[in-house]
């Protein structure tokens, strides 16, 4: 799991067994690119990026892992590649 905003700003390695629910608060500038420059520097590669965001923020113009943007319920795709999934505001 990767948190980042304008760069990646921690990274963890967890299982089904060591996962903690966690709440992590963005704010400011989001560049969605250094996520997905990790992604290409993992070995292996990633089957796929899921990207939990608001999606306001430079993005690159094409990537070639699948991609799941998770967004906030006024969030906004940030290109027209990889599937779209919004959040409701309901609690």
């Amino acid at each position: 799991m990767l948190y980042a905003n304008s760069r990646i700003q921690r990274v963890e390695a967890f299982n089904s067994s060591s996962c903690v629910l966690q709440r992590y608060e963005g704010g400011g500038f989001t560049d969605l690119r250094p996520v997905f420059e990790y992604a290409r520097g993992m070995q292996p590669l990633p089957a796929a990026v899921i990207y939990l965001t608001d999606g306001i923020g430079p993005a690159p113009e094409r990537m070639e892992f699948p991609t799941l943007w998770v967004l906030t319920a006024e969030g906004e795709k940030p290109v027209p590649w990889g599937i779209e999934l919004r959040l409701s505001g309901e609690k």
